[in-house]
């Protein structure tokens, strides 16, 4: 793998946050020579300013600005939209998905040999779903699936009118790009399936839930996927397409684990953070108009499935709450969320982790009170001297993790410098009596004996997840840690 990917894998992670807050082998081994020897590989680096999160709204890949909200791209209008009833019932398919495949690219990526396919997935009812299928070739049997749900990315070989309008602004993501991105799963050898929301069609809450379990019922008919082993995780919006589609995935479909960063979970306490709280404690005129120019495009969409407000007559959000979710998790997920997120409120993930035990919330707290007048529209993992790269490496942990067979190898990319001031803010709150509950378990993902980490600055050479943690605790705790102990000390809450 070379340093071109290692740049574009993460920076393209870093970039779905950013976009939002702008609007296995059978055997125990996974080929980690390979990517030891490409990791020093030449490459143009195309992140930009996406590295340092810093990116400019006009500059940003996909996203829903005001120019793809003013009605301009909008293709469908209500008899257009999907006529599936959620106002008796969860999201659900009428029938069996139909399948087209318009692409099929062959191509090796870092010596791995690939095969993908672009798909239009059709149901009855429903409008098109159009989604990508990356194959690792030369898998024996059945392999495990990730499927990333892709809200805002553009792009361009659907032959519908409205994405040739949307990628006339030249910022289509291309399906050779986003194979390149999938690389760290397929050194895994797991498959890949992108589902694209495209959230410049202006469609329904419902149609992005809709959108997402067709793809996952196509896997049913995919004769390569182990559909026992399928993961699902995304950011932001396209973390609540995570969520809700892990949640109402059809049988023999669902996923095995998910993983999302700040998702929006519960839409009668989102609308009620845009319309109470944010027009009561925001007080500065320019902020507040900021968060009405953000909001509206999402109020549309929910409202064209919940009729409005959930404090006006006659409108339905039974199926679109925290409670209708923690239901139907039946699954291990994770999510992290920060408390300052002033964008998608922390209370609908904390309502939902507080309904359901399979959810594991990462809590990324602040010692002081915000002053909403001053913070950004962001999702607050920006601010933190850790949250960020912390949070990606965590949720691509428990998604590798979560579909891994017994023994296999592990691979994981992180930010060293990241992980150490997470580890001195566990120690300090620790000898504070004011412990990170959830910091232990997701450490221990770092510290298995099968995992490898990989450097995203590539300032370090590759290292056993047990050797670097065993080195920062024994300095940080004082204590003589082994990498034969570190886990049992991590299990039993690194005191």
């Amino acid at each position: 793998m070379t340093a071109h990917f290692v740049k574009r894998f993460f920076g393209a992670l870093f970039l779905a946050i950013v976009l939002a807050s702008a609007c296995s082998s059978q055997s125990a081994e996974t080929p980690t020579e390979d990517l030891v020897a490409n990791l020093d590989g030449e490459g143009e680096d195309n992140i930009n300013d996406a590295e340092k999160f810093d990116l400019e709204v006009e500059d940003s890949q996909g996203l829903p600005d005001q120019a793809a909200n003013d009605g301009t791209l909008q293709d469908t209008d209500d008899d257009g939209a999907d006529s599936i009833d959620t106002q008796n019932g969860p999201p659900a398919l009428n029938g069996e998905i139909t399948a087209t495949v318009l692409r099929t690219i062959d191509v090796e990526v870092e010596g791995v040999v690939v095969q993908s396919l672009l798909l239009r997935l059709e149901s009855p009812g429903a409008s098109p779903t159009y989604a990508q299928w990356v194959e690792r070739q030369g898998v024996e049997g059945k392999a495990p699936v990730v499927v990333q749900t892709m809200p805002y990315d553009v792009i361009d070989w659907t032959g519908e009118a409205v994405d040739t309008v949307a990628a006339g602004a030249g910022n289509a993501l291309s399906p050779e790009d986003y194979i390149d991105q999938t690389f760290l799963y397929l050194l895994h050898n797991y498959h890949v399936l992108a589902i694209y929301g495209r959230f410049y069609t202006e469609e329904s809450i419902e149609n992005d839930v809709v959108d997402m379990l067709q793809g996952l019922a196509w896997l049913a008919q995919e004769e390569n996927a182990d559909t026992d082993n399928i993961a699902i995780w995304g950011a932001s919006w396209g973390g609540f397409e995570a969520l809700y589609g892990a949640a109402f995935a059809p049988d023999g479909v669902r996923p095995k684990v998910g993983a999302a960063l700040a998702p929006l979970g519960d839409f009668a306490i989102q609308t009620r953070f845009w319309t109470d709280f944010v027009d009561v404690e925001i007080t500065d005129a320019a902020k507040k108009q900021e968060h009405e120019n953000f909001r509206a495009p999402y109020l549309t969409r929910i409202y064209k499935t919940t009729g409005g407000h959930p404090d006006d007559p006659g409108t339905h959000y039974e199926n679109w709450t925290a409670e209708a979710v923690a239901q139907a998790i039946d699954m291990p997920f994770f999510i992290a969320h920060d408390t300052w997120d002033t964008l998608v409120p922390y209370e609908g993930s904390a309502t939902l982790a507080s309904l359901n035990d399979l959810v594991d919330l990462m809590r990324i707290e602040h010692d002081d009170e915000p002053d909403w007048n001053q913070l950004p529209l962001d999702h607050g993992l920006l601010m933190g001297d850790f949250s960020l790269p912390v949070a990606w490496t965590f949720m691509t942990s428990y998604v590798i993790h979560g579909i891994a067979r017994p023994g296999q190898a592990i691979n994981l990319i992180f930010q060293p410098a990241a992980i150490r001031n997470l580890l001195q803010m566990v120690h300090d709150k620790n000898e504070s009596n004011q412990p990170i509950d959830w910091a232990p378990e997701r450490l221990l993902e770092l510290a298995g004996s099968t995992v490898t980490l990989f450097d995203v600055d590539q300032l370090l050479p590759p290292v056993p997840g047990a050797q670097w943690m065993t080195e920062q605790c024994s300095q940080i705790w004082g204590k003589e840690l082994t990498p034969e102990s570190i886990e049992q000390w991590i299990a039993e809450g690194m005191l």
